[in-house]
């Protein structure tokens, strides 16, 4: 399995996770549970890039995703 396989698939469970999360603890708070699914959307579609057409541009939004989706879950950590 290639590299960028390998990282198509942990977005697509890291996406999954943050589905369940969303549904069993941000429910109460709409804003939140946006941004979560949001950020998993946009997990999925790097997933799907990575997994069709694996290139540099895929490589460089993956890291860019995971950046963003790192600074949102440590703003709601802290909320």
């Amino acid at each position: 399995m290639t590299r960028s396989r390998v990282i198509a698939v942990i977005w697509v469970v890291a996406t999954a996770l943050a589905v369940v999360i969303t549904g069993l603890y941000r429910g109460d708070a709409p804003g939140q549970a946006a941004l979560t699914v949001v950020l998993a959307v946009a997990g999925a579609a790097v997933a799907v890039w990575l997994l069709v057409r694996p290139s540099a541009g895929a490589i460089v939004a993956s890291a860019l995703v995971g950046v963003a989706w790192l600074i949102a879950y440590a703003v709601l950590a802290v909320i």
